[in-house]
């Protein structure tokens, strides 16, 4: 593994990562948020804004959701990879961005809703993430269902995938090979040229070798430092895959170590490559118990109460 890309290569590409979010870091804090990651004036008025269009009917809850996800999931991330380590506010915005998260994937998922308005797959996939942070893993596996029943038409919430995203995929089929749920192969727009590590991955998902394991997380660490920067679809995201918060964040590893230990799977205590070693993912492989759900959720009462009216699947949140 390390003959192809040098340890030293790796770390050089995470330096460099951290030095262009410290550029970005300047730009978007006077953008989105102020010096304490609280929600600055500016995104407040916007966020009130489509608050009231959504009790004006002008716009869908959903839609609302969607934005307070990735907005939080943005956020998040700033306040624990490029500041120093402050876990108790890195808890409290994850906990918000999660539970955004899964009312929005949860919802989504309603048969009945929409299929015009879905979540993009790989912002859905890094959004499915963040339950896993917490260690909500109920939950994150109730998502992974939907995502199964939306390939196969009974929902719209990530249509039939996408195959622009083939990290997306590794997610959704470690999901499938977990939980004995298939999807329907003829519906799904499955990449054509799905790496082979990913598929040698799957296949031995469940291996009880943890030094195989941290070979596995080695691959996929560098397959995700090697993806694309910037997608067309994603250009006006003020999140999008060009910010390197997402270099630095890696999601379907997330995914891959907590549904192995959600299957009593043993995963190893130390890993060889320099991105599962980073603040945020040491965060995550010492949480010892979940975190709490949040006591405040802001804007969350009126969206709720609006999609009450909406939905049939509100009340199962």
């Amino acid at each position: 593994m390390a003959e192809n890309t040098p340890f030293t290569t790796v770390e050089l590409m995470l330096h460099q990562l951290n030095v262009m979010l410290e550029k970005r870091l300047k730009i978007d804090r006077k953008a989105y948020f102020d010096d304490d990651f609280t929600m600055n004036k500016t995104m407040q008025d916007y966020f009130n804004t489509l608050s009231n269009d959504v009790v004006q009917d002008k716009t869908s809850a959903l839609v609302v959701l969607e934005e307070l996800a990735t907005y939080g999931m943005m956020t998040t991330l700033y306040s624990q990879t490029v500041v120093e380590e402050q876990p108790e506010l890195f808890n409290q915005l994850l906990s918000r961005t999660a539970l955004y998260a899964h009312y929005l994937l949860t919802v989504r998922s309603d048969p009945t809703h929409d299929y015009l308005h879905f979540v993009e797959m790989r912002k859905a996939v890094y959004l499915w993430a963040s339950l896993f942070l917490c260690g909500w893993n109920k939950k994150a596996m109730n998502i992974g269902h939907n995502f199964i029943e939306s390939i196969n038409g009974n929902s719209g919430i990530i249509r039939y995938g996408c195959r622009l995203y083939p990290e997306s995929w590794f997610a959704i089929d470690l999901y499938s090979a977990a939980s004995g749920e298939e999807y329907n192969k003829k519906r799904a727009d499955y990449p054509e040229d799905m790496n082979d590590s990913y598929r040698d991955i799957i296949s031995e998902w469940d291996t009880e070798d943890t030094s195989k394991v941290d070979n596995f997380i080695y691959l996929l660490a560098e397959l995700h430092l090697l993806m694309k920067e910037k997608d067309e679809d994603d250009a006006d995201e003020y999140f999008d895959f060009g910010n390197p918060l997402l270099k630095l964040y890696p999601y379907e590893i997330i995914i891959y170590l907590a549904i192995r230990k959600q299957n009593n799977l043993k995963n190893p205590t130390e890993f060889s490559h320099p991105l599962i070693n980073t603040p945020l993912s040491q965060l995550f492989l010492n949480l010892d118990t979940p975190l709490a759900e949040p006591t405040e959720l802001p804007f969350a009462e009126e969206l709720l109460a609006k999609l009450k009216t909406e939905n049939t699947r509100t009340g199962h949140l």
